[in-house]
């Protein structure tokens, strides 16, 4: 039966759609599906609950695309493929990535790339009327070809960056949801999500296409990504079941019906708009042109003086040595300007942060902002939950009280009545899990705490699943909230046709609502003031053993007329039980807590726990010492922190480790409290709720594994393993990226200036620069691309995390007065070292003035290497330790030296170079290696 959604003035009839999800008609093609694809995207984008109706609703529409709202689609690769070709895929169009070509005319583009290309040409056509064409034709095309080459790097360095981004891009944007197909819950990534589909919906959950809600209770969405509207959406069968792409699931769960994908949502037209190329540079990347940039413009005022006061000594009268000479002039005022420049200090950024991103990776990090990866080296605070992270995220039930009696797994049979019955009902039916796999043989979605809780009944209580729910019909549910801390079901049993609530949560708030509770035969006894008190008493034990205690309370429920009332009942409670779960912390956590301390950084455990459970783990953490830390001023409520005014926060944060019973909103508050104090935080979280406060922390780090999609969405990066020896892996790479940075400013700042003032010391006293313009080009890019890959890869020290974190953290203050002091003493040394060669070469060592510039040459590109050295580790003790161990260090230096070899040796003519015999390259070789023993001995 043909299935009419469209409204009188759309047709249905015959619409197919091209591999790119457009409609087409072909009069002698059968469509696949009776129902048009882009009637349909529109009937749920308007909202249009008429033409829903006038389809014949949800059901009629699943018959339509050939679904099933119970077992979904049957998942075969030939009906996904069907449905993808006529509805279209689950992406979006994007614009095509920039190719090498286009970061090869970029590079040209820049000012000192057509400057040595125009000076290029202009040697090219003097030397040709000088020399004849092929010597000159040789010399003038042999500089295009050094300037194209050098090009040609710089362009490749861009591009691999480039393509690394996007690869970081498209990781950060895969995200997998739980659909149903052929009668199974299984995981799959968004992008394969197809028209048909059964998605199953819980809160954190962003949702991956259009679809219709048929199954769920107390579904709210935020579609603020989508609609722009901030107000929060009630999502209910009967007056709005649309759930609109890119929404997000911040209350209840359900399960949706498919119905667009791709460019057939608003979300997917959104996203083709905006994604446009977006700038990814950090701010320090940011900076660092800046500096170049200003730099590059005191350069060329230099470069200026230095043509003007070559040209007026120059003396030459006839015009084409006039011009000649205005040539090589040119060309000396370049590489002056070519030395002003640090050109490598971006790259060096460039290359530091691609490694942070991709040695992360390995060690189970993903970075979604490269910004982050800076920020990370700033961090004195690190805010983290308890389970998952800092415990292991597997839990146990090791006791179980019913009342006030402790009951033992094998002593269960002696309670009497129906309080396991109904236990059991709460723990299974109350909830919000999903169960993966084949329904018949359940594996549970959910939280730890949930899975724990209906393992616990499913083994030891030899519960099944599918008989309760065949008994029970549950007519309204609230899902587990962090801000409530319970959840709670009203259920009707079909047999005795009786209706109950249940309640679990916080053990001190289920209490609360309860006026009796079971004993182990069955009765049903009045709760005393005393009795309430051995209760209570009983939950704060089970914390002060690091136990996660959850209560469980039910009420039977009396129907009005034959009507049941949909809310459930919060008072009057009869008290079923408590579980006791014991959540071990994690292997190494202890030892990672103290790297921490040692390093400056204290860290935070907010928790929704029970104050005593808090302390407890936070002690066998580390966190809290015993002999130290006094409870009423380490440990705080969450309900008590949340009461502090402005002045309290700033007056107590200091002393708090702990915020126990917390709520999203204490993160947020700590997050506030820490800006308002210049205190860079990272924030560990999970919770849909976290997502705000995530936003607003200096670095946030969401869950891989237990994470809602909306925190990662919200995060700066994930720990794929939710290991909180991961974050400090983190930290230890943010402080080698400005430890590597600083090391490089304090090489690129020797490399410059000392050959800036050798240069602007020989033009201004000789009339000429010792130091061409293609040389200075080998130095300026080639030497400073292989120190930034060099430097960017060097392994973190352990020392990096025995000092406090770095403090006013900018492009200069990463040069520690130490670096500063070693800088001097370089620069010192070299430009001494350079002018007594220039000056007194010839004299000392008989050298002509072609090999005297060519070991001046040598000997400088040599003292960069052996710098290398000296800025790698600035404890003069240590100079060469690890040394064996940095293989990348050590292959990089020789390349340099070997190209070094090459330069001088055997491309001389293009160099402009002279060969040199062994005992010339042990004179430049010992001159080089005193820059190295300099820094030793300074």
């Amino acid at each position: 039966m043909a299935t009419n959604l469209s409204p009188p003035s759309l047709s249905l009839a015959n619409a197919v759609l091209d591999v790119h999800g457009n409609a087409a008609e072909d009069e002698n093609q059968v469509p696949p599906f009776n129902i048009n694809p882009k009637t349909l995207a529109d009937m749920v984008n308007a909202k249009s609950l008429e033409s829903l109706n006038r389809g014949g609703g949800v059901v009629q529409l699943t018959a339509a695309l050939q679904g099933d709202l119970s077992n979904g689609i049957s998942g075969y690769e030939g009906d996904l493929l069907k449905r993808k070709l006529y509805f279209g895929c689950n992406n979006y169009n994007r614009l095509p990535t920039k190719n090498f070509i286009f970061f090869v005319l970029e590079t040209l583009k820049s000012m000192t790339s057509i400057v040595l290309l125009v000076c290029a040409l202009i040697f090219l056509g003097f030397g040709m009327y000088e020399h004849g064409i092929k010597r000159g034709c040789f010399d003038g095309i042999t500089n295009i070809v050094a300037v194209l080459f050098v090009v040609v790097v710089s362009a490749t360095s861009s591009f691999s960056f480039s393509k690394r981004l996007q690869k970081l891009s498209d990781e950060r944007n895969v995200f997998k949801v739980l659909v149903v197909r052929g009668g199974r819950h299984i995981e799959v990534p968004a992008f394969e999500v197809v028209v048909g589909d059964v998605v199953s919906l819980q809160v954190g959950d962003q949702l991956p296409a259009d679809g219709l809600l048929f199954k769920g209770f107390c579904l709210t969405v935020e579609e603020f990504t989508v609609t722009g509207d901030s107000n929060t959406v009630e999502v209910t069968f009967e007056g709005n079941p649309f759930l609109l792409s890119g929404s997000k699931v911040i209350g209840g769960y359900g399960s949706m019906l498919v119905t667009s994908v791709g460019m057939n949502t608003g979300w997917g037209s959104m996203m083709s708009a905006m994604s446009r190329e977006q700038d990814d540079h950090t701010p320090l990347q940011v900076q660092f042109h800046g500096i170049a940039s200003r730099i590059g413009k005191v350069g060329l005022v230099v470069a200026m003086i230095v043509f003007l006061v070559l040209f007026f000594n120059s003396g030459e009268t006839k015009l084409f040595d006039m011009f000649k000479k205005i040539a090589i002039f040119i060309n000396s005022a370049i590489a002056v300007v070519e030395l002003a420049i640090p050109e490598g200090l971006t790259l060096a950024v460039t290359l530091t942060l691609s490694n942070f991103v991709q040695q992360m990776k390995k060690e189970n990090v993903m970075t979604r902002k490269l910004s982050a990866c800076e920020r990370m080296g700033e961090v004195s605070i690190i805010c983290t939950n308890k389970t998952g992270t800092l415990t292991v995220s597997e839990m146990k039930v090791v006791e179980f009280w019913l009342g006030k009696e402790s009951i033992l797994d094998d002593d269960d049979g002696s309670v009497k009545g129906k309080a396991l019955e109904l236990l059991n009902e709460g723990a299974i039916l109350n909830t919000s899990s999903f169960v993966r796999g084949l329904i018949s043989d359940p594996e549970f979605c959910s939280c730890p705490t949930e899975k724990q809780i209906i393992a616990w009944a499913v083994s030891a209580k030899c519960v099944r699943i599918s008989e309760i729910k065949r008994n029970c019909e549950v007519i309204r549910a609230e899902a587990f909230g962090s801000e409530k801390k319970r959840s709670g079901v009203l259920i009707r049993k079909r047999k005795e046709k009786e209706i109950h609530t249940h309640w679990k949560g916080a053990p001190e708030l289920i209490l609360a609502m309860c006026s009796h509770f079971y004993d182990r035969n069955g009765g049903v006894k009045f709760m005393t003031v005393e009795e309430r008190k051995q209760l209570e008493d009983i939950i704060s034990c089970m914390g002060k053993r690091g136990l996660r205690c959850i209560a469980f309370a039910h009420k039977r429920v009396a129907e009005d007329n034959g009507q049941v009332c949909s809310n459930l009942q919060e008072s009057e409670l009869t008290l079923l039980g408590f579980l006791g779960l014991d959540n071990q912390c994690r292997e190494g956590v202890r030892e990672a807590v103290k790297v921490c301390e040692a390093a400056g950084v204290k860290v935070i455990m907010v928790t929704g726990d029970h104050v005593h459970t808090a302390i407890a783990v936070a002690t066998q953490c580390g966190i809290l010492n015993p002999q130290e830390d006094r409870y009423d001023r380490a440990v705080v409520d969450g309900a008590e922190f949340r009461s502090y005014s402005e002045r309290e926060i700033m007056e107590k944060i200091n002393g708090i480790k702990v915020i126990a019973r917390s709520s999203p909103h204490d993160r947020r508050l700590l997050v506030k409290s820490m800006k308002q104090r210049h205190s860079p935080m990272a924030l560990v979280g999970h919770g849909v709720l976290d997502a705000s406060a995530l936003h607003e922390a200096d670095v946030g780090i969401a869950k891989g594994i237990t994470g809602s999609e909306v925190t990662k969405e919200s995060s700066d990066m994930i720990i794929l393993d939710d290991n909180f020896l991961s974050v400090v892996n983190v930290l230890r790479r943010g402080r080698s990226v400005y430890n590597n940075i600083g090391k490089f400013i304090q090489f690129q700042l020797t490399v410059n200036v000392a050959a800036f003032v050798l240069n602007f010391i020989a033009a201004v006293s000789f009339g000429q620069v010792p130091l061409s313009a293609i040389q200075l080009l080998w130095v300026n890019v080639i030497v400073d691309t292989l120190g930034a890959l060099g430097l960017a890869r060097e392994p973190p020290s352990d020392d990096l995390m025995l000092t406090g974190p770095p403090v006013n953290q900018s492009e200069l203050s990463m040069v520690s007065t130490r670096m500063w002091t070693n800088l001097a003493v370089q620069i010192s040394y070299q430009v001494f070292v350079l002018l007594t060669l220039l000056i007194k070469g010839t004299q000392v060592f008989g050298f002509t003035e072609n090999v005297t510039n060519t070991i001046v040459f040598n000997t400088f590109v040599l003292c960069q290497v052996f710098n290398l050295v000296n800025v790698r580790l600035m404890d003069k003790q240590k100079k060469f330790e690890g040394l064996k161990k940095s293989k990348m260090f050590l292959v990089l230096s020789i390349i340099t030296i070997l190209v070094q070899v090459v330069m001088v040796e055997v491309i001389n003519k293009v160099a402009g170079t002279e060969k040199l015999d062994w005992k010339q390259w042990i004179t430049s070789m010992s001159l080089a290696a005193g820059s190295c023993i300099v820094g030793l001995v300074v």
